[in-house]
């Protein structure tokens, strides 16, 4: 099953050494924070931890970025900041559970709530949340109860006053639960939406007073639902159309439309709905132009009015009117074994979380490493409207 799960970085990661790489116009002048020095040097194990693979979620509550790392050895672990350059862990590996090798984090009701998952049969998705960001309680040891198994959550939301997280069981059923408290959930779809062939949520959002879910279907193409609190409906034609777009690696509102970026083979396919219940059209396919080598996108985030997407060998996109994209960083950011890359935002700040993938068996190492893009909220004056230049004038008349 995990097999299954990672089957985009285990299949789409050897079309980068085999495939020219697009040169990028457009590179930000993105920060190493933790480990990289953008050189080929060896690298530093992630926050000190060989087994630190990537970045399975980022977060901001109060005035901290926090973020939670796949670690299939000790547990996964959650990292905070407040500026950028030091950096503390708030949890005990695995939430004291050393099986358990990644979190999913969410923000709700004044409270950090964190998903471990294990990855294996017979376990459960627990609910740890902490009010101030370093003491953690139990809030619920099981979130899919009755069901006795629930492995992987990947994707959550907020909608309509309530927390909902889409889960994967060990019957490879597709589940989603809510709760307004965090400490009572329950299931609100049936079973895999009726559809034996749909596998796992990969993306949540609330947009124009629904909740919306992207469902990976291998068989038939991707499903989009929405839940208006009461009834579920599918949003989308399977597949948009195109039994290819097997998933939908992430859902974003931006300009007051959603977004959904699907995994497809021969490039990722962007497509859009307004509101007001109109219908799915696409924006651009064949992976922003560079083709099979970009596939998959894990990420997105609105940040300075630009939508921001994180997608398969470390590459990051962007997109001030969701038509045009460029790509923003260079592969890898230097590294042509990294891979996933997540998103978090702090302040002025877009950071953006890189992780390398062993699972490959290509000999990389493991590591996890976070760069951050600075932009303020207001651009500072040039010319005679900046008061400093001014000043400079008058001295030297």
């Amino acid at each position: 099953m995990l097999k299954k799960l990672l089957y985009p970085l285990i299949m789409l990661s050897l079309m980068v050494f085999m495939t020219p790489q697009t040169a990028s116009a457009a590179v930000l002048p993105w920060e190493a924070m933790v480990n990289s020095t953008f050189t080929s040097a060896p690298r530093s194990p992630g926050f000190g931890d060989p087994a630190n693979q990537f970045v399975s979620s980022m977060a901001t509550f109060g005035d901290y970025l926090y973020v939670a790392t796949y670690n299939d050895d000790q547990g996964t672990e959650i990292w905070r900041t407040n500026n950028g350059t030091s950096w503390e862990q708030v949890n005990e590996d695995g939430f004291g559970a050393h099986a358990t090798s990644l979190s999913i984090l969410a923000v709700f009701n004044d409270h950090l709530y964190a998903f471990p998952s294990v990855l294996a049969p017979g376990t459960v998705v627990a609910a740890w949340r902490t009010d101030n960001g370093t003491a953690w309680e139990l809030a619920k040891d099981n979130i899919a109860e009755p069901s006795p198994t629930s492995i992987l959550p990947w994707a959550t939301a907020v909608y309509n006053n309530s927390l909902y997280v889409g889960l994967l069981n060990t019957d490879d059923e597709v589940i989603v639960v809510g709760s307004n408290n965090g400490s009572t959930w329950t299931q609100i779809n049936t079973d895999d939406f009726d559809d034996p062939d749909n596998f796992m949520i990969q993306s949540m959002a609330s947009f124009d007073g629904k909740l919306y879910v992207g469902v990976e279907n291998d068989t038939d193409g991707a499903e989009v639902w929405h839940y208006d609190g009461a009834i579920w409906a599918q949003d989308n034609t399977d597949g948009f159309d195109n039994a290819d777009n097997v998933s939908v690696g992430s859902l974003s509102v931006f300009n007051n439309q959603l977004y959904a970026f699907t995994l497809n083979e021969a490039g990722v396919e962007v497509w859009r709905t307004p509101t007001g219940n109109q219908a799915w059209g696409k924006v651009t396919d064949g992976g922003f132009g560079q083709g099979v080598t970009v596939n998959v996108v894990y990420d997105s985030a609105v940040f300075r009015d630009a939508l921001f997407v994180g997608a398969n060998s470390g590459k990051v996109f962007r997109s001030n009117n969701g038509n045009t994209w460029e790509q923003v960083n260079v592969d890898g950011f230097g590294y042509a074994d990294n891979y996933m890359v997540m998103f978090g935002i702090l302040g002025d700040y877009i950071y953006a979380g890189v992780g390398t993938i062993a699972i490959r068996g290509l000999g990389e190492p493991e590591t996890v490493e976070i760069y951050r893009y600075y932009e303020p909220t207001t651009l500072p004056q040039t010319g005679f409207d900046n008061p400093l230049n001014a000043y400079i004038l008058d001295a030297l008349l």
